[in-house]
């Protein structure tokens, strides 16, 4: 082989190995990666007016606690709120403090559901989905505000759909 024919071949070499190294690197720059920009899963509550139907605000000043945790405490004139949902039980016993000039009330309700873990990649990691089986409300000491609770969408996920509708016997 003369030195013009091993240049052609180291070049021709050169270049294939070239082609394909950059091959690699393009594919290896653009990875599928369709994690959720808002990973979150929640359960979306609504109050409501019971003789009416229509959406309402709570006029009195609400705290929600599920456990010995309070998550949202002291909402003014709230009309909605969000909770995250148990992944380790199979149910959640949720608390609202309603408080006004003529005192408190603490009205509680049993949401049961089943959790399905969701799995979309390495990246992404597992996030828990949930579906509601039930809403029980529980006795109250005092006349609660709340008169019915209903499950308008039992699928729990990153959609942000209203779950559970809260109607409140209001003035």
């Amino acid at each position: 082989m003369n030195i013009i024919s091993r240049m052609k071949y180291r070049i021709r070499h050169s270049f294939v190995l070239l082609v394909s190294l950059a091959g690699l690197f393009f594919m290896s720059s653009c990875s599928n990666n369709d994690c959720p920009l808002s990973n979150i899963v929640r359960c979306y509550y609504r109050f409501y007016h019971s003789e009416t139907g229509q959406p309402a605000s709570c006029p009195d000043t609400v705290s929600v606690c599920i456990h010995d945790s309070i998550l949202l405490n002291k909402i003014v004139n709230g009309n909605s709120f969000n909770l995250p949902m148990s992944y380790s039980e199979e149910e959640d016993t949720i608390h609202i403090l309603f408080e006004n000039s003529a005192g408190r009330t603490i009205s509680s309700f049993i949401l049961s559901h089943s959790n399905i873990p969701h799995y979309e990649s390495l990246e992404c990691g597992t996030s828990f989905f949930h579906k509601i089986l039930g809403v029980t409300l529980l006795p109250c000491s005092t006349p609660s505000p709340i008169d019915s609770i209903v499950i308008s969408q039992p699928d729990v996920n990153y959609n942000k759909n209203e779950n559970i509708r809260i109607y409140l016997s209001l003035p």
